[in-house]
């Protein structure tokens, strides 16, 4: 995956033909903006600008449609306190088997419950749930 290879390159994805669940899986593979080709290229170029700025660039009816597919209110609304807490040592550096420790579970245990985490937040790995704590502002 190119995203996965070369992180410090930002990526703005267009597609003739755009639609939320192309947009949605193209962000959640890495890009920083998804366009349509017949955008103007002010548009374009702007959302290179932000790319490289580290912003994300989505046609307004995409980052909508995105957006009603996430929980209102808190974000702990939507997961516990301490699943809040497993993210925040995850960011830290903690390994599983640390946290295994501290939580009083078994490692294998722990894997489970961070799986079943990842899939309730929409993430694939720990990577990807650090990066959705984070912009949740569970980790600073």
């Amino acid at each position: 995956d190119f995203v996965e290879i070369f992180p410090q390159i930002p990526v703005v994805a267009m597609f003739a033909r755009l639609d939320l669940d192309t947009a949605a899986a193209v962000v959640r593979s890495g890009a920083s903006g998804v366009l349509a080709e017949s955008d103007p290229v002010a548009i374009i170029g702007g959302a290179l600008h932000a790319a490289i700025a580290g912003l994300a660039a989505l046609p307004r009816q995409i980052a909508l449609a995105m957006s009603d597919r996430v929980p209102e209110g808190s974000t702990y609304d939507w997961i516990s306190q301490e699943q809040g807490e497993w993210l925040v040592a995850l960011a830290e550096g903690v390994t599983v088997g640390e946290l295994a420790e501290r939580i009083g579970w078994s490692e294998r245990e722990t894997f489970r419950m961070l799986g079943d985490l990842y899939r309730h937040l929409g993430v694939r790995n720990r990577t990807e749930a650090i990066i959705w704590a984070t912009r949740h502002g569970l980790v600073g």
